[in-house]
This record gives structure tokens, sequence and C-alpha cells, in this order.
């Protein structure tokens, strides 16, 4: 029996690894996540997907900051709890429906298919939004 084939090419050693992965954390904030997914979805070099989702982890945490941040500033002190409460129920909820999303695209179009169409369609919802709720796309802390 041969040993499973390695889409994304051979293993590279734990230092390589963290030295393709130190840029784009320490640059993470001028990236999107959606577009780093994309991208990791597009390319087979192993260090190239690594960055990536590198970049998608630290955009990932910096926007958790910011929506928690927001949503501490703007809600009212008698609203906090039940607000709080829904946003936790999103941020544990919103990975588990995007698996879903991603394991039913993978199955029936393939998985470089689920990582790209995921990634544009996370930039695309985003830039609908921004454009539906300016208030949002605006919001400066005062």
């Amino acid at each position: 029996m041969a040993p499973p084939s390695t889409p994304y090419g051979a293993p590279i050693p734990l230092e390589a690894a963290k030295k393709a992965m130190a840029a784009p954390e320490a640059d993470a904030t001028k990236n999107n996540w959606g577009v780093a997914i994309a991208i990791a979805g597009l390319t087979r070099v192993p260090v190239v997907v690594m960055a990536m989702l590198a970049c998608a982890g630290g955009a990932d945490m910096i926007s958790g900051v910011y929506r928690s941040t927001i949503t501490a500033a703007v809600t009212p002190d008698e609203m906090r709890g039940r607000v709080s409460g829904v946003e936790i129920a999103v941020y544990a909820g919103g990975p588990v429906l995007g698996d879903v999303e991603a394991g039913v695209v993978g199955g029936l179009l393939g998985v470089p298919f689920a990582i790209v169409s995921g990634g544009v369609a996370c930039v695309l919802s985003a830039a609908v939004f921004a454009t539906r709720v300016r208030s949002f796309a605006a919001y400066r802390r005062r």
C-alpha cells in the first residue's frame, strides 16, 4: 500500500515554519482574513499556505478584539449581559457554521475550491455589510 499523498508538499522543519510565520504575524493588521484564506487555497506551496493561515489567524484575533471593544463601548450597562451572551454565541457558533459550509462545499467541489470560495465569500460579505451598515464601518470611539 502506497503512503498517502501530501497535496500541499512535504513537511518542513519547525524552525523554518516559525521563520515563515513571523513576518505575516507581525503584519497581520494589514491583512484581511478572507484574502489570506483565499490565497492559502490557491497555492500549493507549504510555506505560503502557513504564512497565509498565520495572517488569517492574526486578523481573526484583531477583529475579535475590535468586536469586543465596540460591543462594550456601545452597549448600555443594563443590556451588557444579554449582548455579551449573544456575542459569545456568535463567536462560538460562527466557526461551526463555517466548518459545515467548508465540509459540504469541499465534498461537492473539492477542498481547494472550498477554501478559496470561503475566503472570497468572507470578503464580499464584509463589503456588503460595510456598505449597508455605514455606522459600523465608520465607527470611531468618542
